[in-house]
């Protein structure tokens, strides 16, 4: 009888946040001793950011998005720290920027690779958005057609 290796391929979300690099340290391991697909995935998306004009009459400031120029260094920046984890454990990844919400982005990957294992850290970036509109990971775990890993 032949020994079953899971996952076979799996999917790492990341936005870069504390809990999203622990979780590529735990998925870099489990790829390493299953010898799994890794395929690191981040969703190009605005940060809205309070911007104000430093001064004696500043009363404030607006909402402003990134450019998308500014969306997508960010990005780079984020599989940059990412990557890490696999380049210490000696597993290969391959990498994929996508676009839209930020759950169903991920689950749509999921299903594209036929992904067996999801792996997510358990608290983002998003801050009181995410709050008040619920967790990018409990929403993976909800819909995803695979198990989640959700790594603190």
């Amino acid at each position: 009888m032949s020994e079953t290796k899971f996952p076979k391929k799996m999917i790492l979300a990341t936005d870069g946040s504390k809990h999203s690099l622990h979780a590529a340290k735990k998925a870099a391991e489990i790829a390493k001793n299953n010898k799994s697909e890794v395929v690191l995935v981040h969703v190009l998306h605005p940060f809205v950011h309070l911007a104000t004009t430093p001064g004696p009459m500043d009363l404030g400031g607006q909402l402003e998005e990134d450019s998308e120029e500014e969306i997508k260094k960010n990005g780079e920046e984020v599989m940059e720290k990412t990557r890490k984890a696999f380049d210490e454990a000696s597993v290969k990844v391959s990498t994929r920027f996508l676009k839209g919400n930020v759950a169903q982005a991920i689950i749509g990957e999921v299903v594209k690779e036929k992904a067996d294992l999801v792996v997510v850290g358990a608290t983002g970036r998003g801050g009181v958005s995410s709050w008040l509109l619920g967790s990018i990971a409990e929403k993976i775990a909800r819909n995803a057609p695979c198990p989640v890993l959700i790594v603190r």
